[in-house]
């Protein structure tokens, strides 16, 4: 039990004690005042920098952290078969998902956007980061392929949907970058094909996994137990 006559013997100690004491250890006993400061840090700056390093990225080598927000959403990806991630562009959803792929490395990915250019921009982005992992990243295969063991599809609801036969496997990962669309109006065969790839891959993937913008509601996702 720590009461005040404790926490002065342990201040005492601390005083006297030549070892390094970490700000974790500190703050457990509700001693973080008495950090052992450099003189041109706040206790303040002490602490972010604390939280910081904890909520690292460990796919990105530019130091940068999540912030709390992200570190929730992020969480519940782990946590959660199915997720539904509403953000703002600038919040980093897609960053999310590249830090799950590289934590858990799920084995087959399939990741659909709604560009051949935005498609194009992942696939090199995904290839820096993942082909050391011993991923192979495309968006299309030859007839008579087999789909490897460590393998990310990325590009659009058309391609996606000529190799979905070749996907005998269960599909670990299954992400949909503007998800907001599956409850367009129904104007081209666009809308029709992205609608039937989801439906076909919900019951064979392992985490489903939808991206879109902040939005009040998305209409026909209510009964497929999606997290909010």
């Amino acid at each position: 039990m720590i009461n005040q006559k404790n926490r002065e013997t342990l201040i005492k100690l601390l005083n006297d004690s030549e070892q390094k004491v970490n700000i974790e250890d500190l703050f457990l006993y509700e001693l973080s005042p008495y950090y052992n400061e450099k003189k041109d840090n706040s206790f303040f700056s002490k602490q972010l920098e604390f939280i910081q390093i904890n909520n690292l990225l460990n796919h990105n080598l530019s130091n940068i952290s999540f912030t709390p927000e992200q570190v929730k959403i992020y969480n519940q990806i782990i946590e959660n078969e199915r997720i539904l991630i509403s953000a703002p562009t600038s919040f980093g959803k897609t960053m999310l998902v590249k830090e799950f792929i590289f934590n858990e490395q799920p084995s087959v990915i399939v990741f659909l956007v709604p560009t051949n250019s935005l498609a194009d921009e992942l696939i090199e982005d995904f290839n820096s980061l993942f082909k050391p992992l011993g991923y192979t990243i495309y968006d299309t295969i030859k007839e008579g392929s087999i789909i490897g063991d460590k393998s990310i599809f990325i590009g659009t609801q058309e391609k996606y949907y000529q190799i979905f036969q070749y996907f005998n496997l269960r599909i670990n990962l299954f992400v949909i970058d503007e998800a907001y669309k599956l409850s367009d109006k129904i104007n081209s065969s666009r809308e029709v094909l992205l609608n039937r790839t989801f439906i076909d891959t919900l019951n064979v993937a392992d985490k489903v996994v939808l991206l879109l913008p902040l939005v009040n509601e998305i209409n026909g996702l209510d009964n497929l137990n999606l997290k909010l």
